[in-house]
Parts: C-alpha cells; sequence; structure tokens
C-alpha cells in the first residue's frame, strides 16, 4: 500500500515514531513517507536499536545498532495483495486504477482500449468489454498471477491477402442477385398479424417475411422509431464514438527513424496529439506495398480526441500530416494521402450495457419476424459480428431467399 491518505491526483505524508522500553532491549524509530498520486511512495526512516542486558551477555556492553532506510515504491505489484471487487459492473477505468494504479491507466490501458473502442475507459463497461479480467480477478485474485496462470497468449495480427475489402467483395459477387445497392432504407413496418414487413426506399416499397436490420446504432435506432419507439430509444442510447483514418505513402528514404522490429505504436491521450496510433502497414502487410516505399495509417479522433474531427478534410490531413513528423522523423510531403472518416460507427459499450441489449432483444422478440444484428451489440470485431451474424442465420430455414432490399 502506498503510505499517507491521499487519492489519485493527490500528494500527501505520513510521519511516524515509535519506541520500545524493556529491561533487555530498547527500540527507536521514526520516520517519514511521502505517498504520491496513490501510485508511488517515497520514505526514509531511521533505527537505533540499544541492545542493553542482550548485549552485555553476549560480551558486547553497550552496543547499539543504527542504519538509515530510504525506500521507494511503485503500486503494480500491489496487484498480487489487493481483494477481487465484488460489484456486478464496473468501468474499466475504476478496474485498472483500482488493481495497478492512475499511471498504468492512463499510459497502458487508455491507448488500448483507444486503439480497439475508440471509447473512454471511464464509461466503459468491463462486464460488457473485457469479462475476462473480471475473471481472471476472481479466479486467480490477481490480473498478474491470472496472466501468469492461465498462459494467455498475445492476438495474432491477421487479415486477407487483399485486404479485408476482399471480404465485402467477395461477398458482393455471392449475392450480387438478391441485393440493391445505393437504395438507401427510409422507412420500414409490420404487417398486420405478424404477416410480414414493408420496406420503403424513395418511393419503392418490398413486402417481405423476414426483416434483419445490421445497420449502426443511430440509423438502427430510426428506422425503429417507425413502430416501436421504445426499443429505439434503447438502441438509441447507445453512444457511439467517431474516428478517421489518414492513409499515406512516401519514399523510404523520408523516414528518419529506423524502426526494424515495428508495426505501430499506440499514443497516450496526455500526449495532446490528434492521432492516438499509427500503424506501419507496409510492415504488417509487406505485400501490399511496393518496395522502397512507405504505407501509414494514421489513426485519429475517438474519445478526448473527437474535436479535432470537425476540421475540413483538408486541414485535418495537413494536421495530421505534420504531427507524425516528429514522431518517425519524417522528411517532406507525403506522395499520396486519403482520408476516411466513420462517424458515430464505433459504439461505446457503457456500463449497464449487458442489461440494456438483454431487454432489446426481449422487445424484439414480440416482432414475428424481426431480428437486429451489429457491432454495437456484443463485440465490435469482425470475427465477433460473423459469428453472430452465423448465429442470427440459424433461425431460416433452407427455402427463405433473399428479396432485393
Amino acid at each position: 500500500m502506498i503510505g499517507s491518505n491521499a487519492t489519485e491526483g493527490e500528494i500527501g505524508g505520513s510521519a511516524y515514531a515509535t519506541r520500545v522500553n524493556t529491561k533487555d532491549y530498547g527500540l527507536n524509530v521514526h520516520g517519514a513517507a511521502l505517498g504520491i498520486h496513490d501510485r508511488v511512495e517515497l520514505s526514509i526512516a531511521q533505527q537505533d536499536f540499544n541492545t542493553r542486558a542482550t548485549g552485555t551477555a553476549l560480551g558486547l556492553p553497550g552496543l547499539h545498532l543504527k542504519q538509515t532506510v530510504v525506500g521507494a515504491k511503485v503500486r503494480v505489484l500491489g496487484d498480487l495483495f489487493l481483494p477481487a471487487s465484488r460489484a456486478e459492473d464496473q468501468t474499466l477505468a475504476q478496474f485498472v486504477a483500482r488493481r495497478m494504479g492512475r499511471e498504468v491507466l492512463e499510459r497502458l490501458a487508455q491507448p488500448l482500449i483507444a486503439g480497439i473502442y475508440a471509447a473512454d475507459p471511464e464509461y466503459l463497461s468491463l462486464a460488457a468489454t473485457m469479462p475476462h479480467l473480471l475473471h481472471m480477478e476472481r479466479t486467480y485474485g490477481s490480473l498478474l498471477r491470472g496472466f501468469w496462470k492461465s498462459h494467455a497468449q498475445a492476438p495474432v495480427m491477421a487479415s486477407l491477402p487483399q485486404g479485408l475489402g476482399q471480404l465485402i467483395a467477395v461477398l458482393e459477387r455471392q449475392v450480387a442477385a438478391h441485393v440493391q445497392l445505393s437504395t438507401p432504407v427510409t422507412a420500414v413496418a409490420p404487417l398486420p398479424a405478424g404477416a410480414g414487413w414493408i420496406v420503403n426506399s424513395n418511393g419503392q416499397s418490398w413486402q417481405c417475411r423476414r426483416l434483419v436490420l445490421t445497420t449502426p446504432a443511430q440509423h438502427c435506432a430510426t428506422l425503429l422509431r417507425c413502430f416501436d419507439e421504445p426499443t429505439a430509444q434503447l438502441v438509441g442510447g447507445i453512444h457511439c464514438r467517431s474516428v478517421a483514418i489518414v492513409n499515406q505513402f512516401y519514399f523510404a528514404e523520408q523516414l528518419g527513424l529506423n524502426l526494424p522490429r515495428c508495426q505501430g505504436f499506440l499514443v497516450p491521450l496526455p500526449e495532446g496529439t490528434s492521432f492516438s496510433a499509427i500503424s506501419l502497414a507496409h510492415k504488417k502487410w509487406p505485400d501490399r506495398t511496393s518496395p522502397g516505399f512507405v504505407n501509414l495509417r494514421v489513426h485519429l479522433g475517438g474519445a478526448g480526441r473527437e474535436d479535432f474531427l470537425e476540421q475540413e478534410d483538408e486541414t485535418l490531413v495537413s494536421r495530421a500530416t505534420e504531427e507524425i513528423k516528429p514522431w518517425l522523423g519524417i522528411q517532406g510531403e507525403p506522395l499520396k494521402s486519403t482520408l476516411t472518416r466513420h462517424t458515430q460507427r464505433l459504439p461505446e459499450y457503457r456500463l449497464g450495457h449487458k442489461a440494456r441489449i438483454q431487454q432489446i432483444m426481449e422487445n424484439v422478440n414480440h416482432w414475428p419476424g424481426l431480428q437486429l444484428t451489429g457491432n454495437w451489440l456484443s463485440g465490435v470485431g469482425i470475427g465477433e459480428c460473423i459469428s453472430r451474424a452465423d448465429a442470427l442465420s440459424k433461425h431460416w430455414n433452407n427455402r427463405e431467399v433473399l428479396c432485393k432490399a
């Protein structure tokens, strides 16, 4: 534990003095400790052990054993001794700060979470996003002990040979006869007596037996509002973050830093940059970039950085280009830059998210033929979205076909 009663963001001190007198020995101890942000402790103590009769009996009359002890502690290993929380849920920030300290939260957990969810750990539900950490704490009593005993492996970076766009291209070819592109749906409505659904789009309409809404949370809420306001409010209440990606190409000699084993890095929010991460895509996927060129992907926005996204495209790209130069020693301007925005596309699973989703699904079950899926349910990864879609399709029979909506 860290000395003093200071909590996160505070500095506090404590002092003590101890005196013990017996006929055989005497002990005088006094010292002080300085606690910084409930994370670091600096301490000093002076000890004087008077051997008295004990020393005389040993042939060392009048012996005093004196020492000065100077110490420093950093609160990380305290995770091994802290009790597990009994709370059903808590924010990721509460969990990490309690077990590892505020600095680990700000310098390690927050950048990692920004890279996955673009979310704020002060809001993010641990039970909805990283339940395995709760399991580790309750099973092993410590994260450090849990990672050690569970032999946790680092995730493997995986993609398709031509990028994830290849997945969309293949899907488009497979279902081309059943999909009508560039046809935004403006409204949906159930038919009487559960007979099916009507789908409207700019003057056109289709009738179908089954309706599957796969849109982002806010658009899904808009469509649900046509016939189910309570469920629409639940879905619309899911907070979504905005991000943008700047994709740039340089000549290899323009990079001043030699990073032979680095494929990218995360940037903590306190650094004040508009970007949360830089991926060296030419090293992650070398077959996609010609020799002699560098491909950088600059990740912008997310929690704490969304204000930067209000800038015009040209201004945002220019700012990102100048900001990353000192980080990679870049000389000159990029050969090509493209900006892709993802506005309100990354859901932030806040406290109570699991209960919210359970209620949404219970409401949907009252509408025959209606199904919902999307990254706002229970997992933002592509693999998780595919698993949900696969599970959803098992409710269909082999005679059902897709309509052109």
